[in-house]
């Protein structure tokens, strides 16, 4: 039922023109092993109802990588060590120890920047009857959203019973690589929960160009604004901090960045005008962008696509963009449905090996969608075991 949208902030890496030019130096044949604890504490109300719920999830992984490109992009898998998801109780819904290698495995893109393209996904599916470990595109599935009555088929590793955790008759540590096609049935109750930390991966995105400490960029994308700011510059070591608030009171369509260096100085400076309330855009997917970059001014057009409303800009869909002027009340719908999300997280990275270290903070999610509304506040923690 949760679903972070933290990719919103990759957005940020693509727009800084930031002495450090910060790149991930993949090698062929590399793993990394990292342990990640997240607590989420989830709040729901739908149809009258009150539920409550809190999970901690404790994942040890490895980031495996196979190839290696010119370019710096690599291929690769993440695959599981072990993991344990227990409730507020301490109950264990899922729990597996010293899997074998490469049983569990997730592929993925990354390039030098550490944008990751996850290609499918594990996670845990719980219910009443059963709790199913389960390998697919987890968006598709409508888990994703909550509230949703009727059974949906999943590729499943393992199922677990929902009382002790442990797994159930037929299930086996041997066998475990190999995925059965069940059936879940989904409810009210019914949750999801990554058992890998793939929203928070995307946080190991780094910015391009040189950076400094104390500069700082920030990115306006509709009602979202997100912030990242250099805090540290010590021992080899980048620290980013990354913000993001959420404020309705603003036009969905507005967006514009700017950056400041470290001294106080503007970096860049520009602002996106989409023109929706002068123009017909009905048949035009195509608007202009007018930016101030250090006092050199640039014009830009954009391609909105066939699709219409995708900006490109880190997986942020802008909601509602193309529909003619006069459909306010659509526009209204399309903004009182998007998450209300805040965001505190710093990132460390060490930029003499080519590596992250560490990424820890809080992220809220307030959504109220269809009836139901879900509160979600998530805490995490993840470390490069050295």
């Amino acid at each position: 039922m949760k679903k972070l949208l933290l990719s919103a902030l990759i957005v940020l890496s693509s727009l800084s023109t930031f002495a450090t030019d910060l790149n991930y130096q993949w090698k062929s044949g590399a793993s990394y092993h990292f342990t990640a604890v997240v607590n989420d504490d989830v709040s729901t109300s739908m149809m009258g109802m009150e539920m409550k719920e809190q999970f901690k999830t404790t994942t040890d992984f490895v980031l495996y990588i196979n190839n290696v490109a010119t370019d710096g992009k690599a291929t690769g898998m993440l695959y599981l060590v072990s993991f344990n998801v227990v409730d507020s109780k301490g109950n264990s819904l899922a729990s597996l120890k010293d899997l074998p290698q490469k049983a569990l495995q997730s592929e993925i893109q990354v390039d030098k920047k550490g944008n990751f393209t996850f290609l499918k996904k594990i996670y845990l599916i719980t219910s009443a009857s059963s709790n199913v470990l389960a390998y697919g595109n987890a968006d598709a599935n409508s888990v994703s959203v909550g509230g949703q009555a009727g059974n949906m088929k999943v590729d499943a590793y393992a199922e677990f019973d929902p009382k002790t955790g442990s797994l159930k008759t037929g299930y086996s540590m041997k066998e475990i690589k190999n995925t059965t096609t069940v059936e879940v049935k989904m409810t009210e109750e019914t949750d999801m929960v990554d058992i890998l930390p793939y929203d928070f991966l995307q946080l190991l995105a780094l910015p391009e160009g040189d950076i400094n400490l104390n500069d700082e960029i920030k990115v306006d994308a509709g009602i979202y604004q997100m912030i990242v700011k250099v805090n540290g510059m010590d021992n080899g070591i980048a620290s980013l901090n990354h913000t993001m608030s959420t404020d309705k009171s603003k036009d969905m369509f507005d967006a514009g960045a700017s950056g400041k260096s470290g001294d106080g100085s503007s970096m860049f400076n520009m602002g996106m005008d989409t023109n929706l309330e002068d123009e017909d855009t009905s048949n035009d997917d195509d608007f202009g962008m007018d930016m101030d970059m250090n006092g050199m001014d640039m014009d830009m057009d954009m391609d909105m696509g066939a699709g219409g409303n995708d900006m490109g800009m880190g997986g942020m869909d802008m909601g509602g963009f193309g529909m003619p002027g006069s459909d306010a009340e659509a526009i209204g719908m399309s903004k009182s449905m998007s998450p209300d999300m805040t965001c505190d997280v710093t990132s460390k990275f060490n930029y003499n090996k080519g590596m992250f270290d560490k990424v820890f903070g809080t992220v809220t999610t307030d959504m109220n969608t269809m009836g139901v509304k879900m509160h979600v506040v998530s805490k995490m923690e993840m470390v490069l075991n050295k």
